[in-house]
């Protein structure tokens, strides 16, 4: 059974479903492509958002290697200070228009 968030207040750290590829996405690998989109958009490496953030870099690395599936609110909240921009601008993304449900 594939374990599925459906809230972003909702977010925690799971072990479940993979990227099945095609025209939809789960909700953590919508997470980790608007990371790396932002960071190229921002021109930022993963050291610079981890030290603007005020968090390990390691941290963001094991979110984007798919060791943490989704990450916790918490952590997307302080991603989004280390890029400069609030949440709702993080989420504001087609990335997330087309969220695999199943």
């Amino acid at each position: 059974m594939r374990e599925t968030l459906h809230t972003y207040q909702n977010l925690f750290c799971y072990t479940g479903s993979k990227f099945a590829g095609g025209d939809f996405m789960d909700f953590s690998e919508a997470t980790r492509k608007r990371i790396k989109e932002l960071c190229k958009d921002k021109n930022m490496n993963i050291n610079k958002l981890g030290n603007n953030a005020g968090m390990n870099p390691s941290t963001i690395r094991s979110i984007l290697k798919k060791h943490c599936k989704a990450p916790k609110s918490d952590t997307v909240y302080l991603i989004c200070i280390g890029f400069g921009i609030t949440m709702k601008e993080f989420y504001d993304s087609e990335l997330f228009d087309n969220i695999d449900e199943d």
